[in-house]
């Protein structure tokens, strides 16, 4: 939940959106770093590769 989900409102706010969901993802990432009994964290995303229709995952 660190991002900004609204893609039309991305489309005419790049810096704003950007600037949303990068530093969203450190904060959770950085408070994920900060739990001191915390064993995993689980960061999952759909738009960050091409998708080129392979029969296996993304390597």
């Amino acid at each position: 939940m660190a991002v900004q989900p609204l893609v039309r409102f991305s489309y005419s706010n790049h810096g704003e959106t950007y600037s949303t969901n990068v530093m969203g993802t450190v904060h959770v990432l950085e408070s994920a770093r900060n739990c001191k009994n915390l064993k995993a964290v689980v960061s999952v995303t759909n738009k960050c590769y091409e998708n080129k229709e392979w029969l296996w995952g993304y390597r």
